[in-house]
């Protein structure tokens, strides 16, 4: 059992609802007895009451799966990939703002309490396959003390914005942050991803002090250039995938005494496990930090590289995890995918993804790289991916983004004699919003 601070309060601006101490009520007490050895699955539009019953599930040690439906066939098959969870009894419980309905079950064994799982999520990260991922408690709290550690505990004592879909474990490092240190979880009345546009005004209006923010989202910040400076403190925690350097210079503009720290980890490391507060020298490199403590990690160097390897994970934030994937290195180790160096401070700077690499016109193409080449050439977003014409023939497709017509013609010349001088065939186009999965990532560039 876990205990939150009785501090801990919900302003739900979407539904006007206040919500205190969530410690002293029960949300699913005519559920008693309904939910003993089971594992739920919870669903329901964002809402006090629908943070009131995770914390419930939270505090009671009722291990849960949060989906934006509930499909429990599905969630079984999933499950089936971890042995100890096979077979196991589950209940589908929707949350309304007024009311928690028990909607469907699948009955079976009790939930295996010894292996200490708070919650479980969804992910398709390193191998595009659906895969169930629990998070223990031991793990959870190791990398929410590891980011504190880099935050500050106290700042989540403040206001803290809710951004993150329920399905993006970056929701719980939110949630969970805030009601250890007894903040105030703030639900706005639109979801942030859909209000983007007006975040300065959603900041200003509910006096927020910490955001924790995809990084697909925070990159299309900027949009804000040009705004109004706001000299509030405000702690900005970003993560998920590159950040581009004018939008951290466009946010840092707006406000100048903004934090931001950039957070790293697979959902398979249980939320993140490394966290770098950034300063002025470290853009436009991905520094990502130094892991935490209790992370064991290491980098398997390419053959030929001295200093540049795919980052390997172990210890206490994978522990139920470490059967998936093995390495021939000595002990259990998680190939994460990503690519990274160590720098001469002990941090890690994050390269690309093993599979960002593709073979175009013969010659190995890493199209993270690329892109960074181009966004810097340019000074304004670009996304790149490899793209097979109806005839076979391969291409780098460039898209540019938040170019004004005046500038189209010239930008993409630059383009085309950047990845000419490359020997690389491109086509060039424009689009004038950034793809975004319900996540708040940006849609993934690779494949044809």
């Amino acid at each position: 059992m876990v205990y939150f601070s009785p501090n801990f309060s919900v302003e739900d601006h979407r539904h006007r609802h206040r919500a205190g101490n969530l410690n002293r009520s029960n949300p699913l007490t005519g559920l008693v007895g309904k939910l003993d050895g089971c594992l739920a699955i919870i669903s329901g539009d964002m809402s006090y009451r629908l943070i009131h019953v995770i914390i419930h599930c939270l505090k009671e040690g009722i291990p849960f799966v949060l989906r934006n439906s509930i499909d429990l066939p599905y969630i079984r098959n999933v499950l089936s990939q971890i042995d100890e969870l096979q077979g196991i009894k589950l209940v589908g419980l929707e949350v309304a703002p007024n009311s928690v309905e028990l909607v469907d079950t699948i009955d079976g064994h009790p939930f295996p309490e010894e292996l200490e799982i708070a919650c479980l999520y969804l992910t398709s990260g390193t191998t595009g396959f659906p895969k169930i991922v629990p998070f223990t408690w031991p793990g959870i709290m190791n990398a929410l003390t590891g980011l504190s550690r880099k935050t500050g505990y106290e700042r989540w004592g403040g206001r803290v914005l809710q951004i993150n879909s329920v399905e993006f474990d970056a929701f719980i490092e939110e949630l969970l942050m805030t009601a250890l240190a007894g903040g105030t979880f703030v639900i706005p009345p639109t979801p942030v991803k859909k209000s983007i546009h007006n975040i300065l005004e959603i900041i200003i209006d509910h006096d927020i002090q910490v955001l924790d923010m995809p990084t697909g989202l925070f990159n299309a910040l900027t949009l804000l250039r040009g705004k109004r400076v706001d000299d509030r403190e405000l702690l900005l925690v970003i993560g998920g995938q590159s950040y581009y350097a004018e939008a951290v210079r466009t946010f840092r503009e707006i406000f100048p005494n903004c934090v931001i720290v950039n957070s790293y980890g697979p959902t398979e490391a249980t939320i993140t496990c490394s966290a770098w507060v950034l300063s002025d020298s470290d853009i436009p490199r991905q520094i990502i930090g130094i892991p935490y403590e209790g992370v064991k990690w290491r980098i398997d160097e390419d053959e030929g590289s001295s200093s540049v390897g795919e980052l390997l994970l172990s210890g206490i934030q994978t522990r139920n995890l470490e059967s998936y994937r093995s390495s021939s290195l000595p002990g259990k180790w998680f190939r994460t995918g990503d690519l990274v160096r160590e720098n001469k401070d002990g941090s890690l700077e994050y390269i690309s993804r093993l599979d960002a690499v593709e073979k175009i016109a013969g010659r190995r193409v890493n199209l993270d790289l690329l892109q960074e080449k181009l966004q810097n050439s340019l000074g304004r977003r670009v996304k790149v991916r490899k793209i097979t014409t109806a005839q076979g023939i391969d291409l780098i497709e460039t898209t540019m983004y938040e170019s004004g017509a005046s500038l189209r013609n010239d930008s993409a010349q630059k383009v085309r004699e950047i990845l000419l001088g490359m020997n690389l065939p491109s086509v060039v186009k424009f689009e004038d919003k950034i793809m975004l999965s319900e996540r708040g990532k940006e849609v993934h560039r690779y494949g044809k």
